[in-house]
């Protein structure tokens, strides 16, 4: 004998409960879509990006880079390179003589990415009797094609100097910062600034605590 079963009843509470929940997946759905930056949203917010710190480093070798065009923008100055803290020091005129022995006489140079990331580009300059190695000679000369090309910086070993490689594509020209050179120079070295033989990297390097 077979016996037919009926299915009971959809409970209208749980039925309920479905629809609502549908109803709250929709409406969360519709608040993401409010919710998401568009890819522009740096353009409709708006305003100006502040600039906290400019590194000051030898540009990447997959950079495509300028460098200011401004001859009066190239700052000349005296530079401690710490190796101990990897950082570089400028040092004030009036200790140069005494600390002839740490320091060498180098340009920094406002440089820009493609990506619009502000750098100081610091090259050693030749000595006083005119000697420079290949690289730093052939990154000053780097440095002058970048005043009104986009090039790449890459380093040939064989040669042991930099090539340049000129960008195939127009890009448009570099949007600078709204800085003098004294800001860059801030922005670049803060408190990397050597006044006084008190200073810590200093006294470090006399071996004084």
């Amino acid at each position: 004998m077979t016996t037919n079963k009926q299915k009971p009843a959809a409970d209208s509470n749980q039925t309920d409960a479905v629809t609502n929940s549908k109803h709250e997946i929709d409406t969360d759905d519709a608040s993401l879509a409010s919710l998401r930056l568009p890819q522009n949203f740096e353009q409709l917010i708006g305003g100006t990006k502040l600039i906290q710190q400019i590194p000051v480093r030898r540009p990447e070798k997959q950079w495509f880079i300028r460098t200011h065009h401004n001859p009066e923008m190239w700052f000349y100055a005296a530079i401690l390179n710490f190796e101990e803290d990897q950082e570089a020091y400028i040092v004030d005129n009036a200790l140069w003589q005494e600390l002839a022995t740490e320091v060498a006489p180098k340009v920094l140079i406002p440089s820009m990415t493609t990506h619009g990331h502000a750098f100081v580009w610091p090259i050693r300059l030749p000595a006083e009797d005119g000697r420079i190695d290949n690289w730093n000679r052939s990154a000053l000369a780097i440095a002058e094609v970048a005043k009104k090309h986009w090039v790449r910086v890459m380093s040939n070993r064989a040669i042991g100097s930099y090539e340049a490689l000129q960008a195939a594509t127009l890009f448009p020209g570099p949007t600078w910062p709204d800085y003098g050179l004294d800001e860059w120079i801030r922005l670049g070295f803060r408190d990397r600034i050597i006044k006084s033989t008190d200073h810590p990297v200093v006294r470090r390097l006399r071996g004084e605590q």
